[in-house]
């Protein structure tokens, strides 16, 4: 489980304001790329500037890559596909299929 901030700004920059929550799974197959399914909460603050739209929420798969499992530390990226359900849909922002990309540390607790 992880928490995090998400930004909905599309155009002149981004700015991190929306909490997410997401619950991370992957299932390790012993292959250089294992699969991998988040589903993610995102909380849209500011519900007046999207059109009262209260709140996201994300399924994705992907694959992950780990780039060594020998450390208790490991990096690893990750990239796949996903579609999102946008609680009362405005014209400005409704519900998509989205690419997922991203980057991690994954920590080891048990050898």
């Amino acid at each position: 489980m992880k928490y995090g901030l998400t930004s909905l700004k599309l155009d002149g920059g981004t700015k991190f304001e929306n909490s997410t929550l997401s619950l991370d799974g992957v299932y390790d197959i012993d292959y250089p790329i294992n699969p991998r399914v988040d589903l993610s909460y995102v909380n849209v603050d500011d519900d007046k500037r999207w059109g009262g739209v209260s709140s996201l929420l994300q399924l994705a798969i992907a694959g992950q890559y780990e780039t060594s499992t020998d450390y208790k530390l490991s990096p690893y990226v990750f990239g796949g596909i996903g579609y999102e359900s946008v609680s009362d849909e405005a014209k400005c922002l409704d519900s998509n299929p989205f690419l997922e990309l991203g980057t991690g540390l994954k920590y080891a607790l048990t050898p």
